[in-house]
C-alpha cells in the first residue's frame, strides 16, 4: 500500500499513531516476556540440565545476550543508513518481527542448549533491527512538536505488551503447565549459598516447564498484536533506484555518516552517555526476575507481581515525560530519568525483605524501586529518541538512530558480560549469590553515574528544533 505524502490529517494521524503504537506493544512481549522473563533463568537451567554448573550456566546466559548484541552493534548502522536510503521503514518492520516470531517460537521445540543459544541469537538482532526501523518512522507520523509525545504514546502502549507477557507467565502454571525448577530438594532457593543449608540440585531434578512455553506463547502472542501494524501509513520518499543500488548508497553514506558522527563534538558526547547509561538500562531488564529472587528473597508469585508493578510505572510515568522533554527538551529529562534510577539502585544495593527486623520496610522500598525504574525505563527511550531526531541531520535520522543502536548494543553486550562475570566471581569468593548481585549493583550505579555527567555535557538545542532549525546548528 502506498503511503501519502501529503500530511496526514489530525484524526488519521492520532489512528495511524496507535496502529505504530502497537507494534511496540507487540515487541515487548518478546522483550519482557523472552528477554527479561525468561532467558537468565531458562538458560541457566538448561545449562544446569545439560552438566553444567550454576556459575558456568549463568554466565552462559548473559553471554547469549551479549552475543546477539555485538552483532548487532556490527550490523545497525548500515541498517539505519538502509532506512535513509530506501526511503520506506514499514516493510523492514513487517519483515524482522515476522522472522523474530518464527525463531524464537522454534526454541520451544528444542531442549538442545547450543540450539537454543543460535535461535535466540537470531531472534533477538531481528528484533533489534526492527527496532530501529519502527524508531525512524516517527519523524514520518507525527510533527515536529510532538515528537516526544508521540514517542512517549508508543512506549506506554507499548508497556501493555509486558503485561501480557507477565500474565502469560502466571497463567501458563494455572492452565497446566508445569513450572520451572525454583527449589532445591530440600525446598531451598536453587540459588542458596552452600554455607547456609544450600545444596546442589541433581540433573534430573530439574524442569524447564513454563519457561520453555513462554516461547512459543510469547511469539504467537507477538504475532496476535503485530496484526493491527499493518495498517500503518506513513509519508515516504521512496525512488525508484533498485535494491542492489539502495545497498551500495547506503553503504557509501555510511562511511561518510560514521566520520560525521566522531567529529560532531554533541553527538560524541551523547554516544559517550548513552553507552554508559543504556549499559545499566538494558542490564536490569536482563536481570530483574534473577534478582527479584536471588538477590532481594521473594519467592513464590513476588517477583512477578514486583516487575508487574514496575510494568505499571513504565506505563503511566512515560507518559508524563513525553510532554516534558517537548517543552523542557530532552536533556532536561535524561536529568529526571538519571536521579531516579539512582535512587532505585541505592534501594537495590541495601535491600533484603529476610531481614527479621526491616523485612516488611524493604519490600515497601522494593515496589517503590520498582515503579521508578519502571517510568526510567520507559523514559529512557523517550528522551534517547528525541535527542537523536533534535541532533540528527533531517536526511540521515535513521543513520544516526544506527549508530545510537550501535552505542546501545555495544555498551549493552559489554555490560552484561561484566555483570555476569561480577556475579559469578563475586558468588564464588563470598558463597553468597545476593552478596554478588549487591556489589553487581554498585558497578552499575557508578558507570550510571559516569555517563549521566556525559550526556549533562551535551549542548541543548531543543528551542532551535522548535524553532525549524534542523542540524548541525552551527
Amino acid at each position: 500500500m502506498a503511503a501519502p505524502t501529503a500530511p496526514i490529517s489530525k484524526r488519521s494521524a492520532r489512528e495511524n499513531i496507535l496502529l505504530w503504537s502497537m507494534y511496540d506493544l507487540a515487541n515487548t512481549i518478546f522483550s519482557m516476556g523472552i528477554v527479561s522473563l525468561t532467558v537468565i533463568k531458562f538458560f541457566t537451567l538448561l545449562g544446569m540440565q545439560q552438566g553444567l554448573s550454576w556459575s558456568e550456566s549463568n554466565f552462559l546466559a548473559g553471554l547469549a545476550g551479549s552475543v546477539s548484541t555485538i552483532l548487532v552493534a556490527i550490523t545497525i548502522p548500515f541498517m539505519g543508513a538502509l532506512s535513509d536510503k530506501s526511503g520506506e521503514r514499514k516493510s523492514k518492520v513487517v519483515l524482522l518481527g515476522t522472522l523474530c516470531i518464527l525463531t524464537s517460537g522454534i526454541v520451544f521445540f528444542f531442549n538442545n542448549f547450543w540450539i537454543a543459544f543460535f535461535l535466540f541469537i537470531i531472534a533477538n538482532i531481528t528484533y533489534q533491527w526492527g527496532n530501529l526501523f519502527y524508531d525512524a518512522m516517527i519523524p514520518h507520523i507525527c510533527a515536529e512538536d510532538e515528537i516526544g509525545k508521540v514517542s512517549a504514546i508508543g512506549v506506554a502502549i507499548g508497556y501493555g505488551g509486558s503485561f501480557i507477557a507477565i500474565a502469560i507467565l502466571f497463567l501458563l502454571p494455572i492452565v497446566g503447565i508445569p513450572e520451572h525448577s525454583p527449589l532445591t530438594e530440600d525446598g531451598l532457593p536453587l540459588s542458596a549459598p552452600l554455607d547456609k543449608g544450600g545444596v546442589e540440585i541433581s540433573v534430573d531434578q530439574i524442569v524447564l516447564g513454563d519457561f520453555q512455553w513462554m516461547w512459543l506463547i510469547c511469539a504467537l502472542a507477538f504475532l496476535i498484536t503485530a496484526i493491527p501494524f499493518l495498517w500503518v501509513t506513513e509519508r515516504t520518499n521512496k525512488g525508484s533506484d533498485s535494491t542492489l543500488r539502495v545497498f551500495r548508497d547506503a553503504l557509501s553514506e555510511l562511511k561518510t555518516t560514521a566520520k560525521e558522527v566522531v567529529s560532531y563534538r554533541d553527538m560524541l558526547l551523547f554516544m559517550v552517555g548513552w553507552i554508559l547509561t543504556v549499559d545499566v538500562v538494558n542490564t536490569i531488564i536482563a536481570y530483574m526476575l534473577p534478582a527479584a529472587e536471588d538477590a532481594w528473597g521473594l519467592s513464590g508469585m513476588m517477583p512477578l507481581i514486583l516487575i508487574f508493578v514496575g510494568v505499571i510505572g513504565a506505563s503511566i510515568l512515560t507518559l508524563g515525560i513525553g510532554p516534558v522533554s517537548d517543552k523542557r527538551g530532552p536533556k532536561f529529562a535524561f536529568l529526571v530519568v538519571g536521579i531516579g534510577y539512582l535512587f532505585a539502585l541505592a534501594i537495590a544495593i541495601l535491600a533484603d525483605t529476610n531481614d527479621p527486623s526491616l523485612g516488611d520496610v524493604w519490600l515497601v522500598l522494593l515496589f517503590l524501586a520498582a515503579l521508578i525504574i519502571g517510568g526510567a525505563q520507559g523514559s529512557t527511550w523517550v528522551a534517547n529518541r528525541q535527542l537523536v531526531i533534535e541532533l540528527a541531520p533531517e536526511e540521515k535520522v535513521g543513520q544516526y538512530f544506527g549508530f545510537s543502536k550501535l552505542v546501545n548494543k555495544g555498551g549493552s553486550a559489554i555490560g552484561m558480560s561484566i555483570f555476569a562475570a561480577v556475579l559469578s566471581i563475586t558468588k564464588e569468593i563470598t558463597k553468597s549469590i545476593p552478596t554478588s548481585y549487591r556489589v553487581g549493583f554498585i558497578v552499575l550505579g557508578v558507570i550510571y553515574i559516569i555517563g549521566l555527567i556525559f550526556l549533562m555535557l551535551v549542548k541543548d538545542h531543543h528551542k532551535d528544533y522548535l524553532a525549524g532549525k534542523r542540524a548541525p546548528y552551527d
